[in-house]
């Protein structure tokens, strides 16, 4: 159980964050072993590569997920919620960025 001992309620950000890392590694591991590959890679990634890719994401999401609990147990929810959003709402500021620049643009 994903209960916290001082704070109410369970850990969101750590939970949605596993979901979203498991959909990640099981994307990964389909994408290498079950998709016939097509790309133009030269030369195409050995299957030692491949796990060591897989390896790497597991180990990072596992970093981050203890990140995220450790601060959920210490009560630092909305800190816990900034770090989980904190990629989407910096590629919406660089997508808005983007499009302003470009505006600006003389054709």
């Amino acid at each position: 159980m994903i209960f916290l001992g001082n704070c109410d309620g369970y850990c969101v950000p750590f939970i949605v964050y596993l979901v979203l890392a498991g959909l990640t590694i099981f994307g990964q591991i389909a994408g290498y072993f079950l998709v016939k590959d097509k790309s133009d890679e030269n030369p195409p990634m050995t299957t030692n590569q491949k796990i060591r890719d897989i390896l790497g994401t597991v180990i990072s999401s596992a970093i981050f997920a203890f990140i995220l609990y450790a601060l959920c147990t210490h009560c630092y929810n909305k800190a816990s919620w900034f770090l989980l959003l904190f990629p989407f709402i910096f590629a919406v500021l660089m997508m808005i960025t983007a499009i302003g620049f470009g505006s600006m643009v003389k054709k």
